[in-house]
């Protein structure tokens, strides 16, 4: 997983968001078009290739609110 094929599959809308998160985000005051923009322009600070759900990694971007957002990415199979 690196953060080309991310961007990729946001670009193409070959993504979701899970219950947890919009709920997570919701409470932070975050918008599901704020995550969108922050994976577009993120980078992976963390990657977590061992994770018992699968190969995962934590994504730091920014909204177009200036609004510093962290998001964990796993490949469904």
């Amino acid at each position: 997983m690196d953060m080309g094929w991310i961007k990729d599959q946001v670009s193409a809308a070959n993504y979701q968001l899970s219950l947890h998160a919009v709920e997570r985000a919701s409470t932070r005051g975050i918008d599901p078009l704020e995550v969108k923009e922050s994976l577009l322009d993120g980078e992976i600070i963390e990657d977590y290739p061992k994770n018992h759900r699968g190969h995962s990694c934590l994504v730091y971007g920014k909204s177009h609110l200036g609004k510093d957002i962290h998001v964990l990415c796993g490949q469904v199979l």
